[in-house]
């Protein structure tokens, strides 16, 4: 027989279970009312507005900074720009310092002839498998970014590197897949006007 009384088992069962929390009706409503703002004035339209499609000049608040506004934006003859040549980028206070730099600063290099980029477009070709971007990279002293662009990989190594990452996506969840989907729906938009 059982400790507990009948009228008590569902309490300790609610009890016992995991707290979900859930928004109710009265915070949704709230929410949604702080949210339901008027349109700006200057958006409205009256009957002396234009009819069809017309620009709406919304100036901002202020004027903007100096600081604000490249030196590339400015004409030659505008006396704003010595104020924004002038004008340290970041002011640090006294005694104040920066932070270290992440990756150490290096000078570029210059050092490869065109026998050397022959030599490397050669590599590539004859074995792309061993004579990866990062192996050539290394062997002459420069970046993978640079070895792809002189020596592009073959067709049928993009080919077979290909077909092992089909191969490989066989394998994911629906979460990685959907998860993928949507960082390559939001890559299509990253030049276009939608702002996605």
């Amino acid at each position: 027989m059982s400790l507990l009384t009948p009228h008590l088992r569902p309490a300790l069962r609610q009890a016992l279970a995991p707290f979900t929390p859930a928004r109710y009706e009265s915070t949704t409503r709230r929410m949604t009312k702080k949210l339901r703002l008027p349109p700006a004035a200057s958006f409205r339209l009256d009957a002396s507005s234009p009819a069809g499609t017309h620009i709406i000049y919304n100036p901002p608040p202020t004027a903007a900074s100096v600081k604000q506004t490249p030196a590339l934006f400015m004409a030659a003859n505008d006396p704003r720009r010595a104020l924004s040549l002038n004008t340290p980028s970041l002011p640090l206070a006294e005694g104040q310092e920066l932070p270290p730099p992440v990756r150490k600063p290096y000078e570029k290099k210059y050092h490869l002839k065109p026998e050397d980029f022959a030599k490397i477009r050669e590599l590539r070709k004859a074995d792309p498998v061993t004579n990866t971007r990062k192996a050539l990279a290394e062997q002459f002293g420069c970046s993978p970014f640079f070895i792809g662009m002189v020596a592009e990989a073959t067709k049928e190594h993009k080919i077979e590197m290909h077909f092992k990452q089909k191969k490989m996506m066989k394998r994911w969840g629906r979460i990685r897949t959907k998860a993928r989907a949507e960082k390559a729906k939001r890559k299509a938009g990253w030049g276009g006007a939608d702002g996605l």
